[in-house]
């Protein structure tokens, strides 16, 4: 924390911001594009197994859209 504070002034914080303003990370255009609020996330449990979890994939994906067969 000292060092955000020690490096981190106003200037490159606003710099910061619009930054991230024009070019949202990824994973926030994804959650738009999906719909997806942060209550929907939170009530989400995430299987155990990796086959599930790429099956739930390709179905989120299908169903928004995606080309896969």
């Amino acid at each position: 924390m000292d060092y955000i504070e020690r490096e981190l002034d106003w200037r490159r914080l606003r710099a910061a911001s619009r930054y991230l303003t024009q070019n949202p990370p990824v994973h926030l255009l994804v959650k738009w594009f999906m719909g997806l609020k942060t209550e929907d996330l939170q009530a989400a449990t995430t299987p155990a197994d990796e086959a599930t979890r790429r099956s739930n994939f390709l179905e989120a994906f299908r169903s928004a859209g995606g080309l896969l067969s």
